[in-house]
């Protein structure tokens, strides 16, 4: 082999090697990206990543710790608490010790098996009762709601919040437990509404209910004319913004299978998603708390958010 040949052999080993290792440094590069987005930290630096996946562990044993106690206290008023606080950990992310940076983004599809559940146990419980127990859902509903990078996060939260603070009313109210109870007046909330197609969608919700209602005897009918108001001062005041009024004057009769108190839970969750201020998505969660969630068929763990309500044909 004369030097040229010999040249020519180390010129390809040299592109050969050249080739694999940038082709190593891509595919390693396009992981890492896919895991940053899987963790629903994409965009974020590695400070603002570490916090936010933080804030999802805090409160994944935070809803750890809700579930033990309602397990061990059996509230009447709250039988289905356990169950939905353990979703809440899966939704929340979980805590998993050998894969320590995974976190669930919101949409995805839920695993709520026994594991993942367990990943999220906190033994520094308090000692359970109910007072305590109250305590610890109020705290959540106000904390969860720090969660809140995207529109999908803050739907997801504001669905939680509501959960939460549901059950913290329905339990300190069954054993006349003291607490500060949240502003729960439809008044003001219009003011936060910043789409016509939310005023649209809640009046459609509304006539559904008032055919409901019509076609109960009066006493069956419950809060059912309240909730009626509720969501009329809302839409009144959303409209007073200047907002475009595009509600439809006369709706279908209501099909037997529609849900009209998750659908408007699901339209407040949206609404709640554009607004920036905790405060405002607080009044929203604790609105379909009032109104909404005990009027539903099934709340489930996340009413308004999943399963998602049957849609409605589409509203110009």
């Amino acid at each position: 082999m004369n030097k040229y040949e010999t040249g020519n052999s180390a010129l390809k080993s040299w592109v050969s090697f050249l080739t694999v290792l940038f082709l190593g440094i891509g595919s390693f590069s396009v992981f890492l990206c896919a895991m940053d987005v899987r963790r629903g930290t994409a965009g974020l630096s590695a400070a603002e990543a570490e916090q936010t996946q933080k804030l999802r562990e805090e409160l994944a044993k935070q809803s750890g710790r809700i579930e033990r106690m309602a397990e061990a206290l059996r509230p009447a008023q709250g039988p289905g608490l356990a169950a939905d606080a353990k979703i809440w950990i899966s939704d929340l992310g979980g805590i998993h010790p050998r894969t320590e940076r995974r976190a669930r983004i919101p949409g995805e599809k839920r695993d709520t098996s026994p594991a993942r559940g367990k990943s999220a146990r906190d033994t520094s419980s308090p000692a359970p009762d109910l007072q305590t127990l109250v305590g610890e859902l109020d705290n959540f509903s106000a904390g969860v709601l720090k969660l809140a990078r995207t529109p999908a996060d803050r739907q997801l939260t504001v669905s939680i919040s509501a959960k939460s603070e549901f059950y913290a009313a329905q339990i300190a109210s069954a054993a006349s437990l003291k607490r500060t109870a949240p502003d729960v007046s439809p008044e003001g909330l219009g003011k936060r509404i910043t789409d016509p197609r939310t005023v649209t969608e809640l009046d459609a919700e509304k006539q559904e209910i008032e055919q409901i209602a019509a076609a109960l005897p009066p006493a069956e009918r419950g809060n059912l004319p309240k909730i009626v108001s509720a969501l009329e001062i809302m839409a009144d005041d959303a409209l007073k913004t200047g907002l475009e009024d595009r509600r439809i004057a006369q709706i279908p009769p209501v099909r037997a299978d529609t849900d009209p108190f998750s659908e408007a839970a699901g339209t407040l969750l949206r609404a709640a998603s554009r607004l920036a201020d905790i405060g405002g998505r607080r009044r929203f969660g604790v609105f379909i708390a009032t109104y909404l969630i005990p009027a539903q068929k099934t709340a489930g763990a996340t009413p308004g958010w999943e399963p998602r309500p049957q849609k409605k044909p589409k509203l110009k």
